[in-house]
């Protein structure tokens, strides 16, 4: 077994879910469900199958989606649609997940895991053998790499105990990413948003 050179790339889950959702959604048209200042309810669905249907709905100072793809609740301005953006073609996706106060928008993220893990590698084998390097890796694929949720590769790193490699600060290991779900949701709010706005100024 021979150890890594590179660091494995991270897919790029904000570009994914865009076409993910470009693709779940392309039938879909909007119904106003009400429409009166700042409190908005909206429903995107397409009228020949019910998947992946979502629903926009505001208040002063929150904005909801609810639907196929999660529930999430926003909380920043008067108005979300300004905080979101009237005819934004981009997302915020960190940013904006600050703003959630109701749904989880982490999930633990494999890639994201074994790269950090990965550089922690890099930063201690000049001072190791050939052997040792390849030693040492395949400790991390054996007891590191095997973990499966947050916690898991959190009690995995507290348990190391190979000096080679030291992980006391281990806890600030980011083994999270922002999730596919919560992502598909942030595409979903700003094509919405744009969707209304246009019917707006018809």
């Amino acid at each position: 077994m021979t150890h890594p050179t590179a660091l494995p790339v991270v897919p790029d889950r904000t570009a994914i879910s865009r076409d993910r959702f470009a693709e779940a959604t392309a039938g879909h048209q909007m119904t106003v469900l009400h429409d009166d200042g700042l409190y908005r309810h909206l429903r995107f669905r397409n009228p020949n199958r019910g998947e992946y249907w979502y629903d926009l709905i505001t208040a002063p100072g929150t904005l909801t989606i609810t639907g196929d793809m999660g529930d999430f609740l926003f909380r920043r301005v008067e108005d979300m649609f300004d905080f979101f953006g009237r005819r934004s073609a981009t997302i915020n996706g960190h940013y904006w997940a600050q703003k959630v106060i109701a749904g989880t928008p982490h999930e633990f993220d494999a890639d994201v895991y074994k790269q950090n893990l990965t550089q922690e590698f890099f930063d201690v084998i000049d001072g190791l053998s050939h052997a040792d390097r390849d030693d040492l890796w395949e400790a991390i694929e054996w007891q590191l790499f095997t973990a499966e949720s947050a916690e898991s590769a959190h009690i995995a790193m507290s348990e190391w105990d190979d000096s080679r490699m030291p992980l006391e600060d281990s806890f600030e290991i980011e083994v999270t990413s922002l999730s596919t779900t919560f992502l598909w949701c942030c595409w979903a709010i700003v094509t919405g948003i744009a969707t209304y706005t246009d019917a707006q100024r018809r």
